[in-house]
């Protein structure tokens, strides 16, 4: 089940708010481990400090 509510929040189906409770931290975690966040979009990517002056 985790697998299809995954599938379905990535393609606008489903909010993450809709997964039961009891699924909702496997789905996240299945979310995160694609590098998604819970709306199914790609998770901001920080991008490592330059050091100036090197």
């Amino acid at each position: 089940m985790v697998d299809i509510y995954v599938a379905l929040i990535i393609h606008g189906r489903r909010t993450f708010a809709s997964v039961p409770a009891s699924l909702q931290p496997a789905v996240k975690a299945e979310l995160a481990a694609l590098g998604l966040g819970e709306n199914g979009q790609p998770l901001p990517v920080e991008e490592p400090e330059v050091p100036t002056g090197v």
